[in-house]
Order: C-alpha cells, then sequence, then structure tokens
C-alpha cells in the first residue's frame, strides 16, 4: 500500500473528504488534492501534522505501512 493510499485510508475510517481533512490537519486542501493525484507525495510535516491530530493512530502504519492503523480505536484514547 502506497502513502496514498494508507492516507486515503486514514480519511476513510474517519469519514472525511479532502477537504475536512486537510482542515483537520491544518494544511492547504490544495495540498491533500495534490497527493490524492499522484502530483506529489505526503511530506514530512504532512506526515507529522498527521500523526499530531491523530495520536492513536499507529505512525509505523503510516509511514511505512506495517502494523495496524489505529494504536486503539479512534475516539477511545
Amino acid at each position: 500500500m502506497s502513502d496514498k493510499e494508507r492516507i486515503e485510508s486514514v480519511m476513510s475510517s474517519l469519514g472525511l473528504n479532502a477537504r475536512q481533512f486537510a482542515t483537520e490537519i491544518h494544511v492547504q486542501p490544495g495540498t491533500i488534492s495534490n497527493m490524492m493525484a499522484g502530483r506529489n507525495n505526503p511530506s514530512l510535516e504532512v506526515m507529522k501534522r498527521i500523526m499530531e491530530r491523530y495520536p492513536t493512530l499507529n505512525p509505523e502504519w503510516l509511514i511505512a505501512g506495517r502494523g495496524q492503523m489505529w494504536r486503539t480505536e479512534p475516539g477511545k484514547e
């Protein structure tokens, strides 16, 4: 699974579209749009913002695709 596919999985799991997700992680909507279109790979800054916003997200899964997506279910921190 690619970085893009993992980010899409996070958005789907949270029930967010690209614009909502961008707002949640405090990036421009175009940043997410460009990643979803395959024009850009997620930057380290985007990955950090995702991990900061969703602390129960497994960083090893987000970055390397290993393990489970969530350490615990979202909203059950």
